[in-house]
């Protein structure tokens, strides 16, 4: 049961923000209406600054109950032991009804005065800023929202809702809707009412599927978790030059301890055809600290890795491109490892992420020149990036152990608490981020000797009616580089080919794999305006779309590349599946570059 007392809305808007603070009082029994009202907007319109600011209190000579929404009688009893508990109240929330009463007593008037009026002013700020004071003292957001679900309201029809309910649903909405009840019974899994579960047919292509593209099992408690990642599937088969043709299984089993803390366990284990090599990782991740979001990650395996791990091409989309067009973009090397990463918070708004990596690191070469065409008119390239630097630091064997340093600062990051787990929510700042890492040499015959140092911020910015703004800037400098390995070098999310997998936010979409990749220093920025209504939406067919627009921006500064800024205008959410988007390339102020591109979202 819950009434609205006071509300502090703030609506963020391409010309400024505005914010409205309203009182509550019951003009009747158990109906609550504002009765102050406090507006100001700050606007700012082609450099015209303006500020308004309004106050104003509201007396209700006559309100008019919608019956369809009545409290039921077992309601009316539960609110009246509420009011009768109002002896118990503290003394603050004593003081916050004495001036509730007062505010009351005024609007209560027949005739106000114009005292009257400044005093309800007065009272009204007051109330605000005790509302404010409160929030003040703490980042935590707090859930109060009490409610109770009408006994057989999932069995009203849509006449009942339409006629009670004050704004009919638009087009976007019920379509929207539609595709929200059939994703949860996908997920779910639960038949429709035409399903027949007791068809055997029906039972076969379920058991097909399961087996195909995995399935989720669950204890009668949901303590223990099984999920099997399915036999088939890009992350399951694929081709690349140095492998072949390489099959992977896998599970992941969770047991979930108390809220928020929970351990698992994913292995992997594969073969490449080619390499007659077995290919295995196991993944275990407990989460420890919940209030801290406490966590550790440890991973060890064997296999054939990108050299760029962090942002690389898709091994799905390199599969597609190496059997179709003979085009093998990936470039791998032979790794086993062990690396160990540990995320705490030292504070709120607080990050602290360390990280341990040993690697023994072996060049491999092509063993398989297959592809479903082009096999007379193309060659595959040899397994070597493409990158001037590795004249001066070649692919060769070797060991290698490295520290990582990461901290992340969100000033007045707001937060929820549910269940002793914490959970972020927003922050008006934006996240500072700071990266060492030390390669260490002769530590577990180590050769590794470097030292780099990275400095970023970023943030998304809503700016209401469902647009927002994204950006990212960063920059970076090997303070030492005695020894330093192509993986350990600085490397960007460049999208060399049309067709993606990985999306368009913080990426190159112009510039080739690995040939910017640098061991000296880089800065780079990146800008994403994302909006309904921009161009094309205002167009009648487009109208009618769920897209967005979206406008990109992107800058990147090497010793050898001098000024390189990248443009672009894309749509994305295009029925659900896929972003599309055209991109134009400067170097140095100068037209360089220009492509289409296309990311698909069911991709990895």
């Amino acid at each position: 049961m819950w009434n609205i007392h006071s509300a502090d809305l703030i609506q963020k808007t391409f010309v400024g923000p505005y914010r409205i603070k309203q009182i509550y009082s019951p003009v009747e029994e158990f109906v609550w209406l504002p009765v102050s009202h406090n507006i100001e907007v700050d606007a700012s319109v082609i450099g015209i600054k303006i500020n308004i600011k309004f106050a104003g209190s509201v007396k209700y000579s006559g309100i008019t109950i919608n019956e369809q929404l009545t409290h039921s009688v077992a309601f009316k009893e539960i609110e009246k032991k509420y009011y009768d508990t109002v002896t118990y109240q503290t003394p603050r929330e004593q003081e916050q009804s004495k001036s509730t009463r007062k505010i009351e007593k005024i609007l209560n008037k027949e005739d106000m005065t114009t005292r009257d009026m400044i005093k309800l002013a007065r009272l009204s700020k007051q109330e605000s800023e005790k509302l404010e004071k409160k929030e003040e003292k703490t980042l935590e957001i707090e859930e109060k929202t009490t409610y109770e679900i009408e006994k057989d309201a999932d069995k009203k029809d849509s006449i009942y809702w339409t006629r009670i309910r004050p704004v009919p649903l638009t087009k976007d909405e019920i379509f929207g809707y539609k595709i929200r009840d059939s994703i949860e019974l996908a997920v779910s899994g639960k038949p429709d009412e035409a399903d027949t579960t007791n068809d055997g047919k029906k039972r076969k292509t379920k058991l097909l599927e399961n087996l195909l593209g995995g399935k989720t099992f669950y204890s009668k408690d949901s303590a223990l978790t099984f999920h099997y990642k399915g036999l088939l599937g890009l992350n399951n088969v694929g081709f690349n030059t140095v492998d072949g043709w390489s099959i992977h299984q896998g599970f992941s089993m969770t047991k979930k301890f108390k809220p928020g803390r929970f351990y698992r366990i994913s292995p992997t284990v594969g073969y490449a055809f080619n390499r007659k090599a077995i290919i295995w990782k196991i993944e275990n991740q407990l989460s420890y600290a919940p209030l801290n979001r406490g966590k550790v990650v440890l991973k060890f395996g064997k296999g054939a890795n990108d050299f760029n791990s962090e942002s690389g091409m898709s091994p799905g989309l390199n599969t597609i491109s190496s059997l179709y067009f003979r085009k093998n973009y990936i470039k791998l090397f032979e790794q086993t490892f062990l690396n160990l990463k540990n995320e705490f918070d030292l504070a709120n708004g607080v990050q602290l992420i360390t990280h341990f990596n040993y690697s023994d690191r072996n060049h491999i070469e092509n063993s398989t020149d297959f592809s479903f065409f082009y096999r007379e008119t193309r060659e595959y390239s040899a397994n070597l990036p493409d990158n001037p630097y590795l004249s001066d630091y070649p692919l060769y064997d070797q060991k290698s152990v490295s520290f990582t340093l990461n901290i992340n600062y969100t000033p007045q990051y707001f937060y929820r608490i549910k269940n002793g787990v914490k959970t972020m929510v927003n922050s008006i700042y934006p996240t500072f981020r700071i990266i060492y890492t030390k390669g260490v040499k002769d530590i577990f015959q180590s050769s590794a000797d470097f030292d780099y140092l990275e400095f970023g911020m970023d943030q998304t910015v809503d700016l209401g009616i469902f647009s927002e703004l994204g950006w990212n800037v960063k920059t970076g400098r090997y303070l030492n580089q005695k020894h330093i390995h192509f993986p350990d070098f600085k490397h960007f999310n460049t999208h060399e080919i049309p067709v993606q997998f990985n999306g368009f936010q913080n990426a190159f979409m112009l510039l080739e794999y690995y040939r910017y990749s640098t061991p000296e220093y880089f800065i780079e920025a990146h800008l994403q305006y994302s909006t309904p209504f921009l161009v094309l939406k205002r167009l009648p067919f487009f109208s009618q779309r769920l897209w967005r627009e979206n406008l990109y921006a992107g800058y990147l500064h090497l010793p050898d590349f001098n000024h390189y800024m990248e443009l672009g205008y894309g749509l994305s959410d295009i029925f659900l599946v896929a972003d599309a988007g055209i991109f134009f390339g400067f170097e140095n102020g100068k037209y360089s570059r220009f492509g289409f591109r296309i990311n698909f979202k069911f991709g990895e």
